[in-house]
């Protein structure tokens, strides 16, 4: 079955499922579908009913799927986990696993919200009168819901991508008005004429319902990102630190930002002679940093991200360390030493913080971020720059983990060109200090120094309270 062959369903909940699968499963291969038939979820405790391609129905337990290893390219498993018996989850997820080569989509009610959504609309239908669905009634007996760490550690893997598909509120909504007779009808006719608004509807302002989480079998552990312009003779050098990293397991994306010297050459050479090289070309300069790497993301497969600039080398353990903190927490950083081109150290950059991240605190070439709960980067135009450290603040504020490792993986050579600052460097008795100012001055600095007040104000009034660094 491929993505064309996913029949539009009847009603806005399951346009809202096939929707999710159009979304996330890449175009073309074989998919199998686990728990959904043409005429709705059949699944029941270890029984479910399979879909695979070409449309034929297999029924088989759910835990032994009568399958090849890898015999399909994608699975695919939306509102059924909750049904089954919760000491079989597991075994079903890895079966999942086992059959498919590249991406596996789960998602379901998760959490101690959905479960207080379901009961609150039993009770709903207990006062109207009305019978409980059956589906409902499923979901109370099971309970408790599966947690996407529970998922996670049957796959084996970090989610790629973790989201939203339908909030509690819309879960009621949608619930309610499709027990009312014509409800269904009016609903999908709406979705038909604004499909992109209703899902936007159906996911916002309000705790999740139903909850999306993908496996990316195939990625590698780390997808690098390295911005380039212009800097032929320093880019291998950076390029080589990663990928001689002890952890092996990666990508590197090489963003060629518009250089006009030899540096796509350089590049495409970096990319014969190592396959995990990738080459990203951009047709004019970005202007910024974040916007550069930002390129980089739109065509990054792996697990998890991280960031090195051409003119930065990172210690072999840099990425081991890394993974270590990224299994406890959502994004973390290293400490990072800066050195003047003689070899002269210069100072530490990256301290521990139990607030919110501020201009000192770390910097990109440390700085590893799970890709589920990446953000692009600010992209720095017309704002006071400091991309890096917008980033950690705007993954502060949305409640992420931020993990802080107390070791010096990373060495920058001083850049005294630096896209951000203008910076004064001065050695007295063999002392050296530095001091900076922001190339953005003036009326764009004053907006950008606003804009971060007011993003700081936001995150508090939204009371979130993320982990500190740890």
């Amino acid at each position: 079955m491929t993505n064309a062959d996913i029949e539009a369903p009847d009603s806005l909940d399951r346009e809202l499922r096939r929707r999710e699968l159009r979304e996330l499963l890449p175009s073309g291969g074989r998919v199998l579908e686990v728990g959904a038939g043409p005429n709705g979820l059949l699944a029941r405790s270890f029984k479910t009913d399979i879909f695979p391609m070409r449309g034929v129905d297999v029924v088989a337990d759910g835990a032994a799927l009568p399958f090849r290893s890898q015999a399909f390219d994608h699975a695919a498993c939306i509102d059924v986990l909750e049904h089954v018996d919760p000491t079989a989850r597991a075994a079903v997820v890895r079966e999942m696993a086992r059959v498919t080569r590249s991406r596996v989509v789960v998602a379901g009610p998760s959490g101690a919200a959905a479960a207080a959504a379901d009961v609150a609309l039993a009770r709903w239908f207990r006062r109207r009168r009305a019978p409980v669905p059956a589906w409902l009634s499923e979901h109370l007996d099971h309970q408790p819901y599966p947690e996407q760490d529970g998922i996670a550690a049957a796959v084996q893997r970090l989610a790629s991508i973790e989201r939203t598909s339908v909030s509690c509120r819309a879960h009621r909504w949608i619930t309610r008005a499709e027990s009312i007779r014509g409800g269904h009808r009016l609903m999908s006719a709406a979705y038909s004429l604004m499909p992109a608004v209703v899902a936007s509807l159906a996911r916002a302002n309000d705790a999740p319902y139903r909850q999306v989480v993908v496996f990316d079998l195939d990625a590698p552990l780390f997808s690098v990102i390295m911005a380039t312009r212009n800097r032929a003779d320093r880019v291998v050098k950076a390029a080589r630190s990663v990928l001689d990293q002890s952890m092996a397991d990666l990508e590197l994306i090489l963003v060629d930002d518009a250089s006009t010297d030899a540096t796509p050459a350089v590049l495409d050479e970096l990319r014969r002679v190592d396959e995990r090289v990738r080459v990203v070309r951009r047709d004019r300069p970005s202007g910024s940093c974040g916007r550069a790497r930002n390129s980089g993301l739109d065509t990054c497969r792996g697990r998890n991200l991280a960031f090195c600039d051409d003119d930065v080398q990172w210690r072999t353990d840099h990425l081991e360390q890394c993974a270590a903190a990224l299994e406890r927490s959502e994004a973390c950083y290293t400490r990072g030493s800066r050195w003047l081109a003689d070899g002269t150290y210069v100072d530490d950059v990256g301290r521990p913080r139990t607030g919110r991240p501020v201009v000192g605190d770390l910097d990109a070439n440390c700085l590893a971020v799970r890709r589920s709960a990446m953000e692009p980067f600010p992209n720095g135009s017309g704002r006071y720059s400091s991309e890096d450290i917008r980033l950690a603040q705007q993954l502060y504020d949305h409640g992420r983990r931020i993990a802080f490792v107390d070791a010096v993986t990373v060495d920058y050579e001083f850049n005294v060109a630096s896209y951000c600052y203008t910076y004064e460097i001065t050695q007295t008795d063999g002392v050296v200090s530095v001091s900076s100012r922001p190339r953005i001055t003036g009326a764009r600095s004053l907006v950008g120094r606003l804009s971060e007040a007011l993003a700081a104000r936001v995150g508090r009034r939204r009371g979130v309270t993320p982990t500190a660094a740890e």
